[in-house]
């Protein structure tokens, strides 16, 4: 079915990408304007997989994460992760298993960061960037050369 995005994208804004997990999804846009980009969530939050601070399920797509530079998102299962700005990671939503990374087991309603090494190019790569890849419980980042 189509989604309203009325009143939340303007005319020179462009759909970058969708993200999906098992049941939430996250739309990216591209302003005009270089940094300008937002992300759109909506679908079921109960492990606080939109990031939005509770386990409510969003039936329309609300901005989440503006508080963030993001350069790269993946949805899991029931779970979102992120790089930011400055290469850090962090995760919202499912975490029985520990699967976000941030040290414990407990479901996270806000964005996180993750414990554990910081993102960096490993010597001898030049052009890098940071990739990010998410499964269904696991995520994984690793330098790329570009």
């Amino acid at each position: 079915s189509n989604v309203d995005m009325k009143g939340k994208i303007g005319e020179d804004d462009t759909v970058v990408a969708v993200y999906c997990g098992w049941s939430h999804s996250i739309i990216h846009i591209e302003g005009q304007e270089k940094g300008s980009d937002r992300f759109f969530g909506f679908g079921r939050n109960d492990k606080g997989q939109l990031g939005t601070g509770n386990n409510q399920h969003v039936n329309l797509p609300i901005e989440i994460f503006s508080d963030k530079k993001i350069k790269s998102i993946g949805c899991g299962s029931e779970s979102t992760m992120i790089i930011d700005g400055e290469d850090q990671v962090w995760g919202c939503g499912w975490n029985e298993h520990g699967n976000i990374g941030t040290g414990d087991k407990e479901d996270a309603f806000h964005l996180s960061p993750t414990r554990g090494v910081k993102t960096c190019t490993p010597p001898g790569m030049k052009n890098t960037k940071v990739a990010l890849a998410v499964g269904g419980a696991h995520y994984i980042v690793a330098p790329v050369e570009i």
